[in-house]
């Protein structure tokens, strides 16, 4: 990765496609969370098919050891069943990502995953993936 390609990502470039299927754009509102704090931010993400065929569709959000996706930080795995996507369509889903008095500063990787299934959610036909960075100051 070059130096003009950590500039995409830093200034505008949130979004990241995988395998020809999903386009995955996030926003953290906040930008930041506060570190050794009972705190959270919305981690909002959009999904938009770009393949020609419509997908059943749902998404992930896995959380590193010192975040989770309720108050109590036991869950770790955040998960929305968005149904069917047709082409170009766009849905957007939202999660909370909470931090604890355990909390320390730091930037932690929460993982985004988008998956494409077959007829049921049990079946996973492909994915696409991005990383997200949670600050806790």
């Amino acid at each position: 990765m070059g130096f003009i390609d950590k500039l995409r990502e830093m200034f505008g470039g949130k979004e990241e496609k995988g395998h020809g299927l999903f386009k995955i754009v996030t926003r953290l509102e906040p930008f930041r969370l506060v570190a050794r704090k009972n705190d959270s931010v919305t981690l909002h993400v959009w999904i938009k098919n770009v393949s020609d065929e419509e997908h059943l569709t749902s998404v992930i959000v896995v959380c590193p050891k010192q975040l989770g996706v309720n108050s109590t930080l036991i869950q770790k795995r955040g998960e929305e069943r968005l149904g069917v996507l047709k082409p170009g369509e766009e849905k957007e889903v939202d999660f909370k990502i909470y931090g604890s008095t355990l909390t320390p500063p730091g930037e932690y990787t929460v993982y985004v995953v988008a998956y494409s299934h077959f007829k049921d959610y049990e079946h996973v036909k492909n994915a696409a993936r991005k990383k997200v960075l949670v600050r806790a100051v």
